[in-house]
């Protein structure tokens, strides 16, 4: 079931070193609390490719 926030969020917290990530979900698939998961769980990330991620920027901030 859609959103996949908290899977995100399982999936990064465990992965400090993650360098570079892609995440392709389909609309509504990811809102901003969980694009914001990825900015606190991912900080050694250099490269990033999202797609449908977020409802709008506000999860980047």
């Amino acid at each position: 079931d859609l959103p996949l926030d908290n899977g995100v969020r399982a999936l990064l917290r465990g992965c400090y070193k993650l360098r570079r990530f892609a995440l392709y979900v389909r609309p509504g698939g990811l809102t901003d609390v969980g694009l914001s998961y990825v900015g606190r769980y991912s900080p050694n990330v250099r490269w990033m490719l999202l797609g449908y991620v977020g409802e709008s920027d506000e999860g980047l901030l």
